[in-house]
């Protein structure tokens, strides 16, 4: 039997510094299948390397370019007076363990590696830019870092990933705490600094073709625009004399608020715990929606309490915008739209309509030509569902039209409507209309 002992005197030497270039070209070789015969070269060795290896061999050191060592040579050595079987069994002595043993399973862990990555990418949800990016190396290599290199904690991030991604988007916003509870229960595990949050962000900046977000202003934006609302009390929405009943927290506020004639900014946690809030829809059907907050403010001051309902996006809706609209439209009420007369407002309105198809405020081909000219336009045309002729024209007429520049147009549209003022006059305070309840 060959002694594997720890303290064989031919172990211990093996094992020196000076000759782990030498023992892990050997330990290749026995890993692959190499027959570890004939001559092994050792290019540009060290003094140290090549006085090691003469040591080990018998034969003086020679300053040359590289190294040869015999490996028949080396084996009769390992294989004198019976204390190993070959010098494949001494290497293996030396390693510390089995080496074909170990290869076989280095090479049974990239294999599943591999099957992942391939069944990670054939995955439907996210689309083609999902699948780039998980086909690049880089990326792979970063997630096998955030699972700490462990297959099975990779397996389940990517499970959660996609699991998440097949949720969104969202048609009515909500926390991200809420998603993660549902999804993977744990309120917590898609927090920006967990390996799944940081993972998930990465996922919808190349879902979204956008570099990857690395300030909290960029990951908001991330999650927003899938329907995630990172923060309930940051996302806010400007809104005047919106048609609330009193009887909830959100209809009191705003029904206060609209008696005072005052704008008021809601959160998107009012929105989200208040959805069964009523407006009186019998009493204002429509509620005009504008870009800029100095319409608003304008408004406020020209008719006060009995100005006409208006909602302020304040240029890309943010999600609480888009849940209250949401929760107009959900109640029949009837959206009049109007923006900035450039592309980046034509952008914001696009996403309007495809969420509310609203109908258009001042804000068709018409009104566009008629309007005072601005700065020149410029950019790619985006299109304008709402009416098709309006694209062609603002390209064509290469002039920005902002919203103040038609302010009075919009402010005399908000003017008060006598059944409007009525039913304000006759609903009373949120006590008088109780005692008559």
């Amino acid at each position: 039997m060959a002694d594997f002992s720890e303290h064989h005197p031919l172990v211990q030497r093996m094992r020196q510094p000076d000759l782990s270039r030498l023992m892990k070209r050997l330990v290749m070789w026995i890993g692959r299948g190499t027959p570890v015969v004939g001559k092994l070269v050792l290019a540009r060795p060290s003094p140290s390397e090549r006085r090691a290896i003469a040591s080990l061999s018998g034969c003086p050191a020679v300053d040359t370019q590289s190294v040869t060592v015999d490996l028949d040579a080396l084996n009769a050595i390992a294989t004198r007076e019976g204390h190993f079987t070959s010098l494949a069994e001494f290497i293996e002595a030396v390693h510390g363990r089995p080496i074909r043993a170990e290869t076989v399973h280095r090479n049974q862990l990239r294999r599943s590696w591999d099957e992942l990555w391939q069944s990670a990418i054939a995955r439907p949800c996210g689309g083609s830019e999902v699948k780039r990016w998980l086909a690049q190396s880089r990326i792979k290599t970063w997630i096998r870092r955030l699972a700490g290199e462990d297959l099975e904690q990779c397996r389940l991030l990517l499970a959660h990933l996609f699991a998440v991604l097949e949720r969104l988007p969202l048609q009515v916003p909500m926390p991200l705490t809420q998603l993660a509870a549902e999804m993977c229960g744990d309120s917590h595990a898609l927090d920006r600094d967990s390996s799944l949050g940081r993972l998930t962000a990465r996922a919808l900046a190349a879902l979204q073709r956008r570099p990857p977000a690395h300030s909290a202003a960029e990951i908001r934006i991330l999650w927003a625009d899938v329907g995630i609302v990172l923060d309930e009390l940051s996302a806010t929405v400007l809104v005047l004399n919106l048609p609330a009943l009193p009887g909830s927290a959100l209809g009191d506020v705003l029904y206060r608020m609209r008696q005072a004639g005052d704008p008021v900014r809601l959160t998107f946690r009012q929105l989200r715990s208040n959805a069964l809030c009523e407006f009186d829809v019998a009493g204002a059907a429509e509620v005009f929606v504008c870009e800029n907050p100095a319409v608003v403010a304008a408004a406020a001051d020209r008719w006060g309490a009995n100005c006409r309902p208006l909602v302020c996006v304040e240029g890309q809706p943010n999600l609480a915008a888009e849940r209250l609209l949401h929760m107009l439209v959900a109640r029949d009420v009837s959206l009049h739209y109007h923006g900035d007369f450039d592309w980046g407002g034509i952008r914001i309105a696009a996403h309007l309509w495809k969420r509310f198809r609203f109908t258009p405020w001042r804000f068709t081909r018409d009104d566009y030509v008629q309007a005072p000219p601005g700065r020149t336009l410029s950019g790619p045309q985006i299109a304008t569902p709402w009416d098709d002729r309006l694209a062609p024209a603002m390209q064509a007429g290469a002039v920005v039209v902002h919203e103040e520049a038609v302010m009075e147009h919009l402010i005399a549209d908000l003017r008060p409507v006598s059944s409007v003022a009525a039913g304000l006059k006759s609903c009373g305070t949120p006590a008088a209309r109780s005692s008559r309840d």
